[in-house]
């Protein structure tokens, strides 16, 4: 009997598989959109991608075979496409977070700012820290910053100087998440971890590369959490992410305490006393501890990974590292001259053109951000796409479309500048405008992506149609309300750095020359590997991790 009932169970299996195998290849709402046959079957297929970390590419690849739409899930739908970026992620889209983005959250009774599918607490906790990050705030937290990019700096140009020449080798991939966890945790606990000085401490941010690992495949597939298989993948850091969740919490309560005696001002201060302006209400005990340990880990992996692809883009491409080093020596008299608003995209505009044009094609977020379509779907492209669907625009395959970028896998930060500006001239460095990127960008895509006026750059085709696909810190209300900070770390440590020291790529890490451009395409075949060698690799989790750029270090003579 129970060998029949086996049998009886297994066919019933089979013929189960084959129906729900054919209902997603051709009978599904999405069957007319084309993709990997694998993937239309089954979440689980890509949740492999997601684990190895090159889940960012092989969308890449996908829509250079598919085109520009592509279903990677039996429910999912990845659109390459400026349009669609505002139509997913705009404060109208008829969309809300998918349910995988729960393990990402510290609590499940009061979700951060980042997690909340609430839209209506997502908005409370938005108003609170755009007040948090305000330029004003911001300005008056300035040495507080600068004191721990003057240790990043100082750190990597340690043991160098111009009588004894070249100083030996530096991870500065490993020196810029020291400084981004010791800025984010100064400003919100009033002591940081002091990762540049001292070592007890160099653990904690190799914590949050497992967690954020086990966040996107949760947003690939919430079973993986749901079936608790993420214990196996946690296993050997679990003791590591309780040390570091006590650490935030015993620091979240102190400081606390102290309320508003804190004689600097700092993050938790103004998200102690801030109101929202439309309900009234404050953050509780609960939200500040929960916000607070986000912007640990949300302000400074992704700033990290912004400052390593910088200098790593630098260092393969001696013509720019060349004339940035030139902009900021004639620009700045003085390494302390180089302030907030003093390294700014007006003084420094090849600067800026360097640092956006690292964050195009090294996006700290490189995956497409999940929405499931709520009831009454939504136009994209001008398709219906049916409620229950989950859909996304991938951020690194975006930055690479060729429809919106001139040689889109090359590094060419003059693309951000003003036509006028020449990368032969340094006397015009200092004087000429950022395209309408960057400062203003960010600032537009929260409110409805208008495009700068007033910027010749701006006006040519190709520039208009790059600013709408230049999305680093996302789109809409659920864009990263700290750009304002990350930009300020990242102008403030490049130009102090190369300020200081003269730099060059170590010469164990040097990378072959690069192909010639005509050989280069932005969509490289599969298992054909990197277009250009000077590529940033990276693990394309919830935030990229990376490694490298290693570098060494010489003092200016003229400082002696």
């Amino acid at each position: 009997m129970s060998l029949h009932l086996f049998a009886a169970a297994t066919v019933t299996c089979l013929v189960y598989g084959c129906a729900l195998a054919l209902y997603r290849l051709f009978l599904h709402p999405l069957s007319r959109y084309p993709g990997p046959r694998l993937a239309i079957l089954t979440d689980w297929y890509v949740l492999y991608y997601a684990w190895r970390g090159d889940l960012h590419k092989q969308v890449q690849q996908w829509h250079a075979k598919y085109g520009k739409v592509v279903r990677y899930g039996p429910s999912t739908l990845s659109f390459n496409s400026a349009t669609a970026m505002t139509e997913i992620y705009g404060v109208r889209a008829n969309v809300r977070k998918t349910d995988g983005y729960a393990a990402l959250g510290l609590s499940r009774r009061c979700p951060n700012s980042l997690v909340a599918i609430d839209k209506g607490l997502h908005g409370f906790k938005r108003r609170i820290m755009a007040q948090v990050f305000s330029e004003q705030n911001l300005k008056q937290m300035e040495e507080r910053i600068l004191d721990n990019v003057t240790d990043f700096v100082s750190l990597l140009g340690s043991d160098s100087d111009a009588s004894r020449g070249w100083g030996p080798p530096k991870d500065v991939a490993q020196a810029c998440t020291w400084m981004t966890f010791d800025i984010i945790a100064d400003l919100c606990y009033g002591e940081d971890l002091n990762l540049l000085q001292v070592e007890d401490m160099r653990w904690f941010p190799s914590v949050f590369r497992k967690v954020s690992q086990r966040g996107m495949m949760s947003l690939i597939q919430p079973r993986f959490i749901q079936l608790k298989l993420d214990h196996f993948l946690l296993a050997s850091q679990y003791k590591d992410i309780l040390r570091a969740g006590s650490w935030i919490r015993e620091r979240g309560e102190a400081r606390a305490k102290l309320g508003n005696q804190n004689a600097e001002k700092d993050i938790f201060s103004t998200m102690m006393n801030a109101t929202d302006p439309k309900t009234g209400r404050n953050f509780t005990q609960k939200d500040l501890w929960v916000e607070s340990m986000l912007l640990l880990i949300a302000g400074s992996d992704t700033t990290a990974t912004a400052l390593s692809a910088t200098m790593h883009y630098l260092l393969h491409h001696p013509r720019s590292l060349a004339h940035l080093t030139t902009e900021v020596r004639t620009t700045f008299a003085t390494e302390a001259s180089i302030r907030f608003d003093a390294a700014s995209p007006t003084t420094c505009p090849y600067l800026h053109a360097c640092v956006n044009e690292a964050m195009r094609l090294a996006p700290s977020v490189p995956n497409a951000p999940p929405r499931r379509v709520l009831p009454g779907g939504i136009y994209l492209e001008g398709d219906f796409i049916p409620a229950g669907t989950v859909v996304g625009a991938p951020i690194y395959t975006l930055h690479r479309n060729a429809a919106y970028f001139d040689r889109p896998d090359e590094f060419r930060p003059e693309r951000w500048l003003d036509p006028s500006h020449s990368c032969n001239s340094s006397s015009s460095s200092s004087n000429s405008s950022p395209r309408g990127s960057g400062y203003d960008t960010a600032e537009q895509h929260q409110h409805h992506h208008h495009h700068q006026q007033g910027t010749s750059a701006a006006t040519t085709t190709k520039h208009t149609q790059a600013d709408p696909a230049f999305c680093p810190f996302s789109y809409g209300a659920r864009s990263c309300v700290g750009w304002r900070l990350a930009y300020t770390e990242l102008h403030l440590a490049v130009a102090r750095l190369l300020w200081r020291y003269d730099v060059r790529l170590a010469a164990e890490a040097a990378a072959p020359a690069a192909a010639p451009a005509s050989t280069s395409t932005s969509t490289p075949p599969p298992g054909k590997g990197k277009a250009d060698p000077a590529e940033y690799e990276m693990m394309g989790w919830v935030v990229a991790a990376v490694e490298g750029p290693v570098a060494q270090f010489r003092r200016r003579e003229d400082l002696f």
